[in-house]
């Protein structure tokens, strides 16, 4: 047989081979993205199963009384079909109503438009803000308090957050960990603070191979709430980020559902996620001296004066009721007279910090500047604070136990910082001014 004979079983024994190898590369790189699903898993879990790591810290029977306050819950960033999202204004507040919140931000891309077709205000209990998503060129900010026609005039995030400023406003670090789109400018001293949940970065990150069967089959069977709830994570970069930036100053962290409503396919819609769902699952609850009033003037200025000062915390309210919730610091009962300090307060290091939980099966991980220093579990504790320090709390629900081993653990609570001896800390965030301008370092949180 001659050579020209050969060609066309040669040449289709090459097509079959770069089809076979075309084929394993495409196994390899599914079987990558499961893996990588599979550890971020693992890492999440990880971080919420390590308690057995640590000896138990004895906790109160009973940890005493809070002091009066009024916890508001609310929803953060939700978007419009004046930018991104998929509902109409009405759609959104009614689904915001629905999920019993007290308040609702809505946040468009780059757009006060909700608020100058006149919808800041309050809608039958439901107060109504309105704020924007701003797009820089270092990443994206969720700015509040701002007129209905900000316009910052430039992409440059250093002069975005100037003007942000110049007008009273406040500006926060939208998907602060994401990793195509995260937050880089973190030296400039108007930056308030960030998300530490955001709902579309961290569903995105639990999107993987291994959670979209759960999450069929929830939806099948019409829990679309308990589908979102298989994306909800331990936002463990997230608080890598908080902790860098208390090192440097005072920091307020938020709850983001970051919502943009059902899927739409052309003319098709898909009934995930709903508004209603994402503003059950992610909460930004308020803690005030007093609750709303009704009056719209004075409870926008309650609502953003607690979320600037950080009186406030993060919450996946679906998984169990956190507006009992608390968590406070006592002052030492040899000083008279004695004092209390709620989130974003400060205090005088001494005394003790109590946590009070309404579910018996719940995980408290006492944080001082990025350092795990107590843990306990149950419906109170009681953690001594003799060292200056940004003191927070991580909470976390489990369903059982087996031995030293927790099941079905889930994150619940991420409370801000209450600052002990933190005079300083406090008037640095006030005026602004004296805030290190270092970039944020990598940080050596314990999680």
């Amino acid at each position: 047989m001659t050579q020209a004979t050969h060609l066309p079983r040669i040449r289709d024994h090459a097509r079959r081979r770069t089809a076979r190898e075309a084929a394993r590369r495409d196994r390899r790189r599914w079987l990558m993205r499961v893996l990588s699903g599979a550890q971020s898993f693992q890492a999440a879990k990880d971080a919420t199963l390590s308690w057995s790591n640590f000896g138990a810290v004895p906790s109160s029977p009973y940890c005493g009384a809070p002091p009066s306050c009024a916890v508001i819950p609310g929803a953060v960033h939700a978007h419009t079909r004046h930018s991104d999202g998929s509902g109409t204004v009405s759609e959104v507040v009614a689904a915001a109503r629905r999920a019993g919140v007290s308040f609702l931000i809505i946040s468009d891309h780059d757009t006060h438009a909700a608020a100058l077709a006149g919808w800041e205000g309050n809608h039958t209990g439901l107060v109504v803000l309105v704020g924007s998503e701003i797009k820089t060129d270092s990443g994206y900010l969720l700015g509040l308090g701002l007129p209905p026609h900000f316009d910052a005039g430039t992409k440059r995030a250093e002069r975005v957050l100037d003007a942000i400023a110049e007008c009273g406003g406040m500006a926060f670090a939208a998907l602060p960990a994401h990793p195509f789109i995260g937050w880089k400018e973190w030296n400039h001293p108007a930056l308030v603070g960030l998300e530490v949940l955001n709902m579309h970065s961290l569903g995105r990150q639990a999107a993987c191979p291994l959670a979209v069967p759960g999450l069929l089959g929830r939806l099948a069977l019409g829990r679309s709430l308990e589908g979102l709830c298989t994306l909800a994570r331990h936002p463990a970069a997230e608080l890598r980020l908080w902790d860098s930036m208390l090192e440097r100053g005072r920091a307020v962290g938020l709850a983001s559902a970051d919502a943009h409503g059902p899927v739409r396919l052309g003319k098709w819609s898909l009934p995930f996620p709903a508004y209603e769902d994402s503003f059950r699952l992610v909460q930004t609850h308020l803690v005030l001296p007093a609750g709303l009033t009704g009056d719209f003037r004075i409870d926008r200025d309650r609502i953003l004066a607690a979320l600037r000062n950080g009186n406030c915390r993060s919450a996946y309210s679906a998984f169990g009721e956190a507006t009992r919730y608390a968590f406070w610091h006592e002052g030492s009962q040899t000083r008279r007279p004695s004092s209390t300090a709620l989130e974003g307060e400060a205090a005088t290091a001494g005394g003790v910090l109590h946590v009070r939980s309404p579910h018996q099966q719940s995980l408290h991980r006492l944080i001082r500047d990025g350092q795990v220093v107590g843990q306990t579990e149950g419906v109170s504790a009681t953690f001594p604070c003799e060292t200056p320090g940004a003191y927070r709390v991580e909470s976390f629900l489990f369903r059982g136990k087996i031995g030293s081993m927790r099941l079905g653990v889930r994150p619940w609570i991420y409370t801000n910082p209450i600052y002990l001896d933190a005079t300083t800390r406090c008037q640095r965030s006030a005026s602004g001014e004296e805030r290190t301008t270092s970039a944020v370092p990598g940080g050596s949180s314990s999680r």
